[in-house]
């Protein structure tokens, strides 16, 4: 018979029988109650571990979005919060690595030209320290990109990012990938052709400005439009070049720039041609010539993003230009000159006022004259001196002005400054200078005569 600590049971169905023993049972119990314990403490370190890894990975979604945003938003300078120091990045259409500064200027340069730029996910996963984003760039293209002038054209590209996070939670890595070519064709495409719009800016300034229309420059220049040139004294403005664009078609009303050559490169038209026109009205408050003037130039324009001029470099030999408008010119005013003291030798005097400005201004030994009055001082002059005559030794001509020197010889054979005649012959010298207005009258004279002489000759002790 079994003990009382113990019982067997019998074999059935062919199986051994078995022996409960109590204080067996109870360490079975003991050691299934602890597995349970042991297996609920690893199951929730899993379900703690899985959630902080859960969480993890949300956080770095987060961040990758929110740079994403940034960049859309144009808050590069926000970038800083989420870049690494040692950043580097990656982008399809540069084989070499950004670090930090060339990355946030290329996204710069990126927002310029996309300035409703957007991105858009379609697809996403995230992995502690890793993002993988998938989804389309969209944007329109208004501003210069990568040195080219914008072709108002939208774009809807495909393209996908992976993210590295360093151990701080900060972009350490950035890969971009899109297909170039898909790309450059949503650019350009069959839209607007920009070298045909860059070029035709060029042409219609160049046609308003031999047409003398100044008003209509503002539609080819920008408000910040600079010029330099060999007509102007250093870099002007729209309003300067107006005003020198129209004293230029004053003096060459058939002026004419014969376009030669014209290449576009990106932001910039270099335009090569020859400027033929008549001097046939006055220029530079000079006289007109009549002398035609041909001559090369080169002009570069810079555009901006509206194919508008902001910068325009005009380049053509000066020197040749004035020898060719002026050569003969001091001819032409000596010749001028010649005649007015021969009038005035005569006692012609109207004919000498009318080479003067009607407001013009005779200063004749430091006194002021007007036309009137410089009249009633030659006729004064003729009657005491009936057979007086000028000789001109030299003329010399410096762009709007003449300067003269010579003689004057005459007999006093009548009175003169309130004493009787002496019938003596007196020659003195003189020197003048004149300005001459654009319409080849004199504006201003001055006159220096050695009066001392004069009166020694005429009242001193005969020798």
């Amino acid at each position: 018979m079994a003990s009382a600590q113990s019982v067997k049971f019998p074999a059935l169905f062919g199986w051994g029988g078995c022996v409960y023993e109590p204080h067996r049972f109870r360490i079975y119990s003991l050691t299934l109650v602890f597995m349970k314990k042991l297996i609920a403490c690893m199951l929730a370190a899993v379900l703690l571990l899985a959630n902080e890894l859960m969480s993890q990975d949300k956080k770095t979604l987060q961040t990758a979005k929110t740079y994403f945003t940034w960049v859309d938003q144009g808050k590069t300078h926000h970038l800083n919060k989420l870049l690494a120091e040692d950043f580097s990045g990656n982008i399809s259409f540069d084989v070499n690595p950004l670090d930090k500064a060339g990355w946030k200027a290329m996204m710069e340069s990126l927002k310029a030209a996309f300035p409703d730029m957007k991105h858009e996910f379609q697809a996403e996963i995230s992995e502690k320290d890793k993002v993988a984003l998938k989804g389309l760039l969209k944007g329109t293209n208004n501003g210069n990109y990568m040195g080219q002038l914008p072709t108002n054209k939208a774009i809807a590209l495909p393209f996908s990012a992976v993210l590295l996070f360093n151990q701080k939670g900060k972009l350490s890595t950035i890969s971009m990938s899109f297909d170039p070519r898909v790309f450059d064709m949503q650019m350009v495409g069959e839209g607007e052709n920009r070298t045909g719009r860059a070029k035709q800016t060029i042409t219609g300034f160049f046609a308003a400005i031999d047409a003398g229309e100044t008003d209509r420059f503002s539609e080819f220049c920008a408000p910040n439009f600079k010029v330099t040139s060999p007509l102007l004294s250093g870099e002007s403005d729209l309003a300067v070049f107006q005003s020198n664009s129209s004293i230029l078609r004053l003096g060459f009303p058939d002026m004419k720039h014969e376009i030669t050559r014209m290449e576009y490169t990106g932001t910039h038209v270099m335009t090569t041609g020859v400027f033929r026109g008549t001097n046939s009205g006055p220029y530079s408050e000079n006289l007109a010539t009549n002398r035609k003037v041909e001559f090369p130039f080169l002009v570069l324009d810079e555009l901006d993003a509206k194919y508008k001029i902001s910068n325009r470099w005009i380049m053509f030999d000066g020197q040749s230009f004035n020898t060719q408008l002026y050569e003969g010119y001091s001819q032409v005013l000596e010749n001028l000159l010649r005649e007015m003291f021969a009038a005035s030798d005569a006692g012609d005097v109207d004919k000498v006022v009318s080479y003067w400005d009607e407001y013009g201004k005779s200063n004749y030994n430091g006194a002021e004259h007007s036309m009137d009055e410089l009249k009633t001082r030659l006729k004064n002059f003729k009657k005491s001196f009936p057979d007086i005559q000028r000789t001109i030794d030299a003329v010399t001509v410096c762009g709007n002005r003449a300067h003269v020197r010579g003689t004057v010889s005459g007999t006093q054979s009548g009175p003169y400054m309130g004493k009787p005649a002496t019938n003596r012959r007196a020659t003195i010298g003189f020197m003048a200078e004149y300005l001459f207005n654009g319409k080849g009258k004199i504006e201003a004279g001055w006159t220096e005569v050695d009066f001392g002489a004069l009166n020694d000759q005429l009242f001193g002790k005969k020798r």
